[in-house]
Protein backbone atom coordinates (compact mmCIF):
# COMPACT_ATOMS: atom_id res chain seq x y z
CA UNK A 1 0.00 0.00 0.00
CA UNK A 2 2.95 2.15 1.07
CA UNK A 3 4.68 2.00 -2.33
CA UNK A 4 1.13 2.79 -4.26
CA UNK A 5 0.56 5.76 -2.46
CA UNK A 6 4.02 6.88 -3.76
CA UNK A 7 3.67 5.86 -6.80
CA UNK A 8 0.45 8.28 -6.61
CA UNK A 9 2.90 10.78 -6.50
CA UNK A 10 1.38 14.38 -6.02
CA UNK A 11 -2.32 13.59 -6.06
CA UNK A 12 -1.77 11.70 -2.82
CA UNK A 13 0.32 14.74 -0.69
CA UNK A 14 -2.90 16.49 0.38
CA UNK A 15 -4.41 13.59 2.19
CA UNK A 16 -0.90 11.89 3.46
CA UNK A 17 -0.24 15.27 4.85
CA UNK A 18 -3.59 15.74 6.46
CA UNK A 19 -2.80 12.20 8.01
CA UNK A 20 0.24 13.36 9.43
CA UNK A 21 -1.16 13.08 13.12
CA UNK A 22 -2.46 9.78 13.02
CA UNK A 23 0.98 8.20 12.79
CA UNK A 24 4.02 8.49 11.39
CA UNK A 25 3.43 5.39 8.61
CA UNK A 26 2.81 8.81 5.98
CA UNK A 27 6.41 9.89 6.70
CA UNK A 28 8.61 7.53 4.39
CA UNK A 29 6.15 7.69 1.01
CA UNK A 30 6.06 11.40 1.30
CA UNK A 31 10.15 11.62 1.12
CA UNK A 32 9.33 9.11 -1.57
CA UNK A 33 7.52 11.27 -3.26
CA UNK A 34 9.85 14.11 -2.34
CA UNK A 35 9.88 17.86 -3.83
CA UNK A 36 6.15 17.77 -4.65
CA UNK A 37 5.00 16.97 -1.04
CA UNK A 38 7.88 20.48 0.27
CA UNK A 39 4.69 22.76 0.05
CA UNK A 40 2.08 21.58 1.94
CA UNK A 41 4.57 20.29 4.13
CA UNK A 42 6.00 23.56 4.80
CA UNK A 43 2.75 24.87 5.89
CA UNK A 44 3.04 22.38 8.98
CA UNK A 45 6.24 24.50 10.31
CA UNK A 46 3.40 26.79 11.49
CA UNK A 47 2.32 24.28 13.82
CA UNK A 48 1.77 25.14 17.33
CA UNK A 49 3.06 21.41 17.63
CA UNK A 50 6.44 21.71 18.57
CA UNK A 51 6.88 17.84 17.88
CA UNK A 52 5.28 18.18 14.38
CA UNK A 53 7.51 21.12 13.74
CA UNK A 54 9.87 19.23 14.16
CA UNK A 55 9.06 16.20 12.44
CA UNK A 56 8.19 18.36 9.38
CA UNK A 57 11.92 19.52 9.41
CA UNK A 58 13.10 16.11 9.32
CA UNK A 59 11.23 15.46 6.68
CA UNK A 60 12.03 18.45 4.70
CA UNK A 61 15.65 17.70 5.15
CA UNK A 62 15.61 14.25 3.86
CA UNK A 63 13.71 15.58 1.02
CA UNK A 64 16.49 18.64 0.43
CA UNK A 65 19.21 15.52 1.20
CA UNK A 66 17.72 13.63 -1.62
CA UNK A 67 18.22 16.12 -4.25
CA UNK A 68 14.44 18.15 -3.68
CA UNK A 69 15.14 21.11 -5.06
CA UNK A 70 11.51 22.97 -3.57
CA UNK A 71 12.73 21.25 -0.25
CA UNK A 72 15.62 23.04 0.39
CA UNK A 73 14.19 26.44 -1.21
CA UNK A 74 11.62 26.00 1.20
CA UNK A 75 14.59 25.22 4.25
CA UNK A 76 16.54 27.93 3.12
CA UNK A 77 13.95 30.63 3.80
CA UNK A 78 16.07 32.91 6.27
CA UNK A 79 12.71 32.92 8.57
CA UNK A 80 13.51 29.68 9.37
CA UNK A 81 17.22 30.32 10.86
CA UNK A 82 15.61 30.33 14.86
CA UNK A 83 13.54 27.51 14.08
CA UNK A 84 16.39 25.15 12.36
CA UNK A 85 18.98 25.86 15.17
CA UNK A 86 16.04 24.88 17.47
CA UNK A 87 15.35 21.60 15.47
CA UNK A 88 18.81 20.82 14.97
CA UNK A 89 19.45 20.91 18.86
CA UNK A 90 16.53 19.67 20.45
CA UNK A 91 14.68 17.19 18.29
CA UNK A 92 16.90 14.30 18.51
CA UNK A 93 16.59 13.29 14.81
CA UNK A 94 18.71 10.73 13.14
CA UNK A 95 22.67 12.03 12.28
CA UNK A 96 21.40 12.15 8.68
CA UNK A 97 19.15 14.79 9.27
CA UNK A 98 20.95 16.80 11.56
CA UNK A 99 23.69 17.16 9.15
CA UNK A 100 21.33 18.11 6.60
CA UNK A 101 19.84 20.81 9.02
CA UNK A 102 23.65 21.93 9.70
CA UNK A 103 23.94 22.38 5.73
CA UNK A 104 20.96 24.22 5.29
CA UNK A 105 21.88 27.08 8.35
CA UNK A 106 25.10 26.90 6.43
CA UNK A 107 23.81 27.29 3.05
CA UNK A 108 20.84 30.32 4.43
CA UNK A 109 24.75 32.06 5.08
CA UNK A 110 24.46 35.76 5.85
CA UNK A 111 21.03 35.85 7.81
CA UNK A 112 22.21 33.10 10.05
CA UNK A 113 25.80 34.32 11.36
CA UNK A 114 24.01 36.11 14.56
CA UNK A 115 21.79 33.96 15.75
CA UNK A 116 24.59 31.27 15.55
CA UNK A 117 26.86 33.31 16.90
CA UNK A 118 24.89 34.00 20.01
CA UNK A 119 24.48 29.80 20.65
CA UNK A 120 28.00 29.25 19.27
CA UNK A 121 29.23 28.85 23.04
CA UNK A 122 26.25 26.68 23.93
CA UNK A 123 26.37 23.97 21.13
CA UNK A 124 28.89 22.12 19.97
CA UNK A 125 28.35 22.11 16.05
CA UNK A 126 27.90 25.60 15.74
CA UNK A 127 31.54 26.29 15.27
CA UNK A 128 31.46 24.13 12.37
CA UNK A 129 28.66 25.64 10.68
CA UNK A 130 30.38 28.36 10.91
CA UNK A 131 33.48 27.59 9.47
CA UNK A 132 31.49 25.98 6.31
CA UNK A 133 30.22 29.61 5.67
CA UNK A 134 33.21 30.97 4.85
CA UNK A 135 33.93 34.65 4.50
CA UNK A 136 31.16 35.80 5.87
CA UNK A 137 31.61 34.71 8.98
CA UNK A 138 35.27 35.89 9.21
CA UNK A 139 34.82 39.26 11.31
CA UNK A 140 32.22 38.03 13.57
CA UNK A 141 34.30 35.04 14.75
CA UNK A 142 37.42 37.70 14.99
CA UNK A 143 35.19 39.59 17.37
CA UNK A 144 34.63 36.75 19.15
CA UNK A 145 38.03 35.61 20.07
CA UNK A 146 37.92 38.99 22.09
CA UNK A 147 35.00 38.17 23.82
CA UNK A 148 35.24 37.76 27.58
CA UNK A 149 33.49 34.75 27.73
CA UNK A 150 35.78 31.76 27.40
CA UNK A 151 33.87 29.55 25.97
CA UNK A 152 32.89 31.71 23.09
CA UNK A 153 36.54 32.64 22.37
CA UNK A 154 37.29 29.44 22.47
CA UNK A 155 34.20 28.35 19.86
CA UNK A 156 35.18 30.70 17.91
CA UNK A 157 38.91 29.91 17.77
CA UNK A 158 37.67 26.17 17.15
CA UNK A 159 35.87 27.80 13.45
CA UNK A 160 38.63 29.88 12.46
CA UNK A 161 41.23 26.59 12.98
CA UNK A 162 38.23 24.88 10.58
CA UNK A 163 38.86 27.84 7.89
CA UNK A 164 42.29 27.37 8.31
CA UNK A 165 42.32 23.73 6.86
CA UNK A 166 38.97 24.71 3.86
CA UNK A 167 40.10 28.82 3.34
CA UNK A 168 43.32 29.69 4.48
CA UNK A 169 43.07 32.87 3.01
CA UNK A 170 39.87 33.76 5.56
CA UNK A 171 42.74 33.48 8.39
CA UNK A 172 45.57 35.23 6.68
CA UNK A 173 45.92 37.44 9.04
CA UNK A 174 46.18 35.44 12.10
CA UNK A 175 48.93 33.35 10.19
CA UNK A 176 50.72 36.06 9.14
CA UNK A 177 50.80 37.50 12.66
CA UNK A 178 52.97 34.07 13.77
CA UNK A 179 55.24 34.18 11.08
CA UNK A 180 55.92 38.21 12.11
CA UNK A 181 55.60 37.47 15.80
CA UNK A 182 52.95 39.94 16.00
CA UNK A 183 53.26 39.61 19.86
CA UNK A 184 50.74 42.12 20.92
CA UNK A 185 47.88 40.37 18.00
CA UNK A 186 48.64 36.52 18.86
CA UNK A 187 48.14 37.74 22.74
CA UNK A 188 44.48 38.88 21.77
CA UNK A 189 44.19 35.52 19.91
CA UNK A 190 45.80 33.47 21.88
CA UNK A 191 43.44 31.08 22.18
CA UNK A 192 43.07 30.44 17.92
CA UNK A 193 46.91 29.96 18.08
CA UNK A 194 46.31 26.94 21.04
CA UNK A 195 43.37 25.16 19.35
CA UNK A 196 45.36 25.68 16.28
CA UNK A 197 48.37 23.79 17.86
CA UNK A 198 51.20 24.22 15.31
CA UNK A 199 54.53 22.69 16.35
CA UNK A 200 57.53 24.97 16.80
CA UNK A 201 55.09 28.49 17.12
CA UNK A 202 55.38 27.01 21.35
CA UNK A 203 58.30 29.89 21.99
CA UNK A 204 56.50 32.92 20.30
CA UNK A 205 53.67 32.13 22.12
CA UNK A 206 55.00 32.06 25.11
CA UNK A 207 57.18 35.39 24.28
CA UNK A 208 53.27 37.00 23.79
CA UNK A 209 52.40 35.86 27.26
CA UNK A 210 55.57 37.15 28.81
CA UNK A 211 55.23 40.37 26.96
CA UNK A 212 51.05 41.04 27.15
CA UNK A 213 49.75 38.17 28.87
CA UNK A 214 47.88 38.24 31.82
CA UNK A 215 46.46 35.94 34.69
CA UNK A 216 43.41 34.37 32.17
CA UNK A 217 46.42 33.68 29.89
CA UNK A 218 48.39 31.77 32.20
CA UNK A 219 46.30 29.70 33.43
CA UNK A 220 45.11 28.64 29.60
CA UNK A 221 48.74 28.05 28.73
CA UNK A 222 48.94 25.87 32.36
CA UNK A 223 45.52 23.47 31.16
CA UNK A 224 46.43 22.97 27.65
CA UNK A 225 48.68 20.05 27.32
CA UNK A 226 51.37 21.42 25.98
CA UNK A 227 54.74 21.12 28.27
CA UNK A 228 56.30 24.06 27.00
CA UNK A 229 53.70 26.31 27.37
CA UNK A 230 52.73 24.78 30.93
CA UNK A 231 56.81 25.67 31.70
CA UNK A 232 56.26 29.16 29.76
CA UNK A 233 53.05 30.20 32.49
CA UNK A 234 54.85 28.38 35.33
CA UNK A 235 58.17 30.87 34.85
CA UNK A 236 55.31 33.72 34.27
CA UNK A 237 53.70 33.13 37.30
CA UNK A 238 56.62 32.55 39.29
CA UNK A 239 58.13 36.52 38.00
CA UNK A 240 54.73 38.25 38.51
CA UNK A 241 54.69 36.39 42.62
CA UNK A 242 51.63 33.87 41.40
CA UNK A 243 51.79 30.67 43.32
CA UNK A 244 50.26 27.32 41.16
CA UNK A 245 47.95 25.11 42.96
CA UNK A 246 47.22 21.98 41.37
CA UNK A 247 43.35 20.60 41.94
CA UNK A 248 41.24 17.64 40.62
CA UNK A 249 38.77 18.49 37.43
CA UNK A 250 38.88 20.40 34.52
CA UNK A 251 39.83 23.94 33.45
CA UNK A 252 37.73 24.62 30.33
CA UNK A 253 40.77 25.96 28.78
CA UNK A 254 41.82 25.45 24.99
CA UNK A 255 43.24 22.23 24.34
CA UNK A 256 46.74 21.88 22.16
CA UNK A 257 45.52 21.76 18.89
CA UNK A 258 41.90 20.93 19.94
CA UNK A 259 40.70 22.89 17.01
CA UNK A 260 41.73 20.56 14.29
Amino acid sequence: LDAALAAIGEPAVAPLVAALDEGDWVDAILVTIGSPAAEPLSAMLTSTDKTLRYRVLGLLAQISAAGGAAATAVLTDQSLVTLLIDARENSYIDPTVDAELENTLAAIGKPAISPLMAVIAKYDWVPSVLADMGADAVGPLKEALSSEDRDTRFAAADALVQMQETAPESVADLTQALEDSNLKYITSNYAYYIRLGKEGTEATLVKALNKYGDVTMAEDYLNCGNDTLEKGAEAWADKHGYSITTMPGSHGGPIWGEGD
